[in-house]
């Protein structure tokens, strides 16, 4: 029970972890211009369309969010790194990203001018050698390159390397300045769902109230590595929870199997005495079931301990750049946790049966006789 109850926390905790941090940066579905573009730059769009103005005509969206992304490069007095700007809106919401920032907060938006301050990663902060309100310089390569001095309003890490290397946040106010674009020009949408279980019907919905020049794309279909991978984990964890489940059953029976070879004399005793196979059957389970509930109690006290410690003080710590995240997490899925122990709880009282069978085979006779 301890190892079930670590195992499927460290594993939901896991997910939820990089599925957090990857809706933070991308949201749960992409809405961006139909075409054949593929590079990081989308094509402009009116934002103001039905799904944008109305986004209660689809059950289920929490947020329509209208988001530009556009290369470039950060300078700093030393270095200069490749980077991607996700320029976002005053109403942007930061929930999901939240968790994300180490150091400063986001940007300040202003409703007259567009914003100076930008939230980069602790790599990109790394390479550029740059600190927490340090200015650094933003350039955008075209025709006639177009140079900005921005200030470091925050630092984000989320542990994956494809958004650290290059993504920094900041105003879309101050791309749409710089190449001279309307305050309505999107780039794509960024829509975020109640119901993260529920994704694939709501995109459908979504495709079904799009105009005809755009396109969508779930965050599963855009990572798909990530959550294939995801997938893995999933079924090695019940790989391994079936083999424990089997080691559990197998130690059951042969407990009560010792139980009865020990107690033959006194199974014989019973019987002589005038109890019928069902009664010293009933004496065995009941005694089996104490031990079960017992291993139980123990396991969960001890493995939601452990859990507990895990949770608050981060006693286990990991390698970001591996695993993504600086501690092993925590999930708290008392679902599951109440599921388990019914499992448990059910099997061992069935697979009990097995052993319990042999009494009505002990012979009172030879039982006594033998003692």
């Amino acid at each position: 029970m301890v190892i079930s109850i670590l195992s499927w926390s460290i594993l939901e905790g896991f997910k939820k972890e990089i599925e957090d941090k990857i809706y933070g940066l991308s949201g749960h579905i992409m809405v961006t211009k139909f075409d054949l573009n593929r590079s990081f730059e989308e094509s402009p769009f009116d934002k103001n369309r039905a799904i944008y103005l109305h986004p209660d005509s689809v059950y289920g969206l929490r947020s329509v969010q209208p988001i530009i992304h556009k290369p470039g490069l950060l300078k700093s007095d030393s270095e200069i790194v490749g980077i991607i700007l996700k320029g976002v809106e005053k109403t942007y919401n930061w929930e999901l990203f939240n968790k994300n920032i180490v150091e400063g907060k986001v940007p300040a938006f202003s409703d007259t001018t567009y914003s100076k301050e930008v939230m980069i990663s602790r790599r990109i902060a790394n390479s550029l050698k740059a600190k927490l309100h340090d200015t650094i310089l933003l350039c955008f390569v075209q025709q006639s390159p177009r140079f900005r001095k921005v200030q470091v309003s925050g630092i984000y890490e989320t542990g994956l390397e494809e958004f650290d290397e290059h993504m920094i946040m900041g105003d879309a106010k101050l791309i749409r300045r710089l190449y001279n674009l309307s305050d309505s020009i999107a780039g794509s949408y960024e829509i975020t769902v109640k119901d993260f279980s529920k994704l694939d019907t709501i995109a459908l919905a979504v495709e079904a109230n799009l105009d005809y020049d755009l396109a969508y794309m779930t965050v599963k279909e855009r990572y798909l590595q990530i959550f294939d991978w995801m997938m893995l984990l999933d079924r090695n964890v019940m790989v391994f929870l079936v083999i424990i489940t089997g080691v559990c059953l197998f130690v059951m029976i042969s407990t009560l199997l010792i139980m009865i070879m020990e107690r033959t004399s006194m199974i014989g005793l019973l019987k002589a005495l005038g109890a019928n196979d069902a009664l010293v059957r009933r004496i065995f389970l009941m005694n089996g079931a104490y031990l079960v509930l017992k291993g139980l109690l123990l396991g969960n006290v001890i493995g939601l301990t452990l859990c507990w410690l895990q949770y608050q003080f981060k006693l286990m710590p990991l390698d970001p750049n591996t695993y993504y995240m600086s501690s092993v997490p925590i999930a708290w899925t008392w679902d599951i946790f109440v599921l388990m122990n019914l499992l448990f709880a059910i099997l061992l009282m069935l697979i009990q049966l097995l052993p319990v069978i042999m009494i009505s085979r002990i012979s009172p006779a030879k039982s006594v006789k033998f003692n």
